[in-house]
């Protein structure tokens, strides 16, 4: 058994661990005890094949996918990873080969390897779009439609608790700035936009993004700019400019981009700013959203670079670092574009981006939490009873201007 030709994107490392668990032999026909248990392990197949299937209260089965060489069981993965017994059955169809990988292992595998992590980001995504293909097929069938939407709101659902739990908590907040608040409003159950921070050597990094598309989708995108973002931060030594310029690399290469016009043209529209606390000094970089700060009750725009972290439809050129020495009272205003783009109001339309920004001036001297009440309030009066059309991320950043 030859792992490495089975999974060909793991690292090394990885294929070395997988070789050190034992390997399940497993009986044609025999039936695997999945329906109605937590799963304590993931199976990764390595020979043969075992069926994963629904079964209706009349015995009516019907086939969901199959645990082969080179897939794992993505049911037994949402089931360990939120502590909900499976609502799936599965047997052998042939003598079969699995390596039962432990939920906790794979718990760490998902932040220490990135090929484990596109792997089962892409298990869901494929999982995902054949259930869509089956309802296509099954409409008439409703208890296996019902089946395969529990299935596909548990997914999302366990997508919404790894994104939880890679946002910054309220803690690290608290220890970094003076004083924040941050609105957040998903469009579906995940979001597309996310917000970051980070410390290292007296220099605190904190940032909006919005990626590309909302939903599954784009809560995904939002993984791999965090898990990107983490991965700078671990011995950068350049200007927030510089930031976003190796970010833009890395993205173009963990989405395999080469020009705009071939493959995904998948991306971040993103604030990057660094506060060097010693020095009393935010530096700032963006792509595609500007920064505003309110200072002495007016607001300034730093204007970001009309380009995406990701490939672009024109010309790259390197991003633009802007310096901006701080003074008390500060606050900086980060976000995304759901906000000002959102439809509403007595002749339906976009809340725009003046409107946006006359807001923010005429709340910036309130009380932080006042102003996230109010632009919550503001956001859902104007939108009424329509549509929410993306997810909105809105951020207030107070900082002391010298440690």
């Amino acid at each position: 058994m030859e792992i490495k030709a089975l999974y060909p994107e793991f690292e090394e490392a990885l294929v070395n661990e997988l070789k050190q668990l034992p390997v399940m032999e497993i009986d044609a026909g025999m039936e695997i005890p999945m329906h109605g248990n937590v799963a304590s392990h993931i199976p990764l197949g390595v020979e043969g094949s075992v069926r994963v299937f629904a079964r209706d209260s009349e015995g009516h089965e019907a086939d969901l996918y199959e645990v082969k060489p080179g897939v794992a069981c993505i049911v037994s993965f949402t089931s360990a990873m939120i502590d909900t017994p499976a609502i799936t059955y599965a047997k052998a169809k042939q003598k079969s080969k699995i390596i039962p990988v432990p939920k906790e292992l794979s718990n760490t595998w998902f932040v220490k390897y990135p090929s484990w992590r596109q792997y089962i980001i892409g298990l869901y995504q494929n999982r995902l779009d054949e259930l869509i293909r089956q309802n296509e097929r099954v409409v008439a069938q409703k208890e296996m439609i019902e089946i395969q939407k529990n299935q596909i709101i548990q997914s999302i659902n366990y997508a919404r608790n790894i994104q939880k739990a890679v946002l910054p908590v309220e803690s690290q907040l608290k220890e970094f700035f003076a004083d924040y608040f941050i609105l957040y409003i998903p469009k579906d159950i995940v979001s597309g936009d996310f917000y970051w921070t980070y410390y290292q050597n007296d220099m605190v990094f904190f940032a909006a993004a919005d990626a590309t598309g909302h939903g599954v989708p784009g809560a995904f995108m939002s993984m791999l700019g965090i898990s990107l973002m983490n991965e700078i931060c671990y011995n950068f030594s350049g200007n927030a400019a510089d930031f976003l310029n190796t970010m833009r690399n890395k993205t173009k290469e963990a989405l395999k981009q080469t020009s705009f016009d071939s493959g995904p043209r998948d991306g971040f529209d993103l604030q990057l700013c660094i506060f060097h606390t010693r020095q009393g000094i935010v530096e700032y970089a963006g792509a595609n959203n500007n920064l505003l700060l309110s200072r002495n009750n007016q607001i300034f725009e730093f204007n970001a670079d009309k380009m995406p972290v990701g490939v672009a439809y024109k010309e790259e050129k390197p991003f633009t670092n802007h310096s901006i020495s701080v003074q008390d009272n500060d606050i900086f205003y980060l976000f995304s574009d759901g906000y000002k783009d959102q439809f509403g109001g007595t002749e339906q339309q976009k809340f725009s981006k003046k409107r946006f920004y006359n807001l923010l001036s005429q709340i910036s001297s309130k009380p932080l939490t006042e102003q996230k009440e109010i632009l919550e309030k503001k956001f859902h009066d104007w939108k009424g009873s329509n549509t929410q059309v993306d997810d909105v991320l809105v951020m207030g950043i107070k900082i002391r201007a010298k440690e």
